[in-house]
């Protein structure tokens, strides 16, 4: 399997980029190399045979597996819906539809929960190396750079928009909980929302938590280190509201609705719960966005819905006293 990998990427991206892929007798004598030098733990020269096979078969290994180059954030936008005006989204797209660009700024860290449990990346000091990463974060896959997945975002939002149901106790709770359907689909239905992936180009940095005990808050083990987005890196949220299926029961008004309940279930998520991994700890809250930060609402009449997002301190008062 090995192989047939290491034979599409050079196919790809040129052997220029990729190392040659081994074939199976290589890849047999590198084994028995493994067994002998590492046999018993040590090495002929009696170093470590984990630290040996890193440094003298994965590493290399790693370096010429990886691409040589790295793509700009200009570059990564061609990933996301970022040119889009509302000629073209009617153009494209049913009367309804609504294309919605959020620049948010973080406020607390922001984690999430890789496949891999290890991960090595390259660091550039007096001399070139490597470095270890214990719970790396999720990574594109082919620009290597930490990203928000879309079924991130999803299921993030959906667990705010149920916690602005539950804490609006006057408002009518059933028609709430179509609306949610409608958004994010059902058992038997579609969801109208589709998400996009947020990439963050800055580099990550390093993070420990330690567990306490509940009963005597002290730690209950050692300490966890962790890979995190730090606070004050930039990045953006792109939503798609498709409305599709309509079903028999559809009007105009249910846009509206769809609209206005996904601008609350958004300021929750964005401000108060998070959208990161150990988010009860305080994790993936963002700043509240500024006025004049870039955000788009296509098209403009559905701008006022997301007004509760920037809206200043001034009108948080007037709604009050109204």
């Amino acid at each position: 399997m090995d192989f047939v990998y290491d034979k599409y990427l050079n196919d790809l991206f040129g052997s220029e980029n990729f190392g040659e892929p081994h074939s199976k007798e290589q890849r047999k004598q590198d084994k028995n190399k493994q067994g002998e030098s590492t046999k018993g733990g040590k090495n002929r020269q009696g170093k470590d045979g984990t630290k040996h096979w890193l440094e003298e078969e994965y590493l290399p290994r790693l370096q010429c597996s990886k691409p040589k180059y790295t793509l700009s954030s200009e570059t990564l936008k061609t990933f996301c819906p970022e040119n889009v005006d509302e000629s073209r989204l009617c153009e494209l797209f049913p009367p309804g539809s609504v294309f919605v660009k959020l620049n948010f700024e973080l406020d607390k860290p922001y984690t999430s929960k890789s496949d891999k449990a290890l991960c090595v990346t390259e660091v550039t000091q007096k001399r070139k190396g490597y470095k270890f990463v214990d719970n790396p974060i999720v990574r594109d896959t082919l620009t290597d750079c930490p990203m928000v997945r879309p079924s991130t975002w999803k299921g993030n939002l959906r667990f705010a928009a149920q916690k602005v149901i539950e804490e609006d106790l006057g408002a009518d709770t059933v028609n709430q909980q179509m609306i949610v359907n409608r958004l994010f689909g059902s058992e038997s239905i579609r969801g109208r929302l589709y998400f996009f992936p947020t990439f963050f180009p800055n580099s990550t940095e390093q993070y420990v938590i330690t567990p306490l005990s509940r009963e005597t808050r002290t730690p209950k083990r050692g300490p966890i280190p962790i890979e995190i987005v730090p606070p004050g890196t930039k990045g953006t949220l792109y939503l798609l509201y498709f409305p599709y299926p309509k079903g028999h029961d559809y009007t105009e008004k249910q846009v509206v609705e769809d609209i206005e309940f996904l601008a609350k279930a958004v300021k929750e998520m964005l401000y108060t719960y998070g959208f990161s991994a150990k988010k009860t700890s305080g994790f993936g809250t963002a700043k509240k966005l500024p006025l004049d930060n870039g955000c788009r609402i296509i098209p403009d009449k559905y701008h006022d819905c997301f007004r509760i997002l920037w809206g200043t301190d001034s009108d948080d008062g007037r709604r009050e006293e109204a």
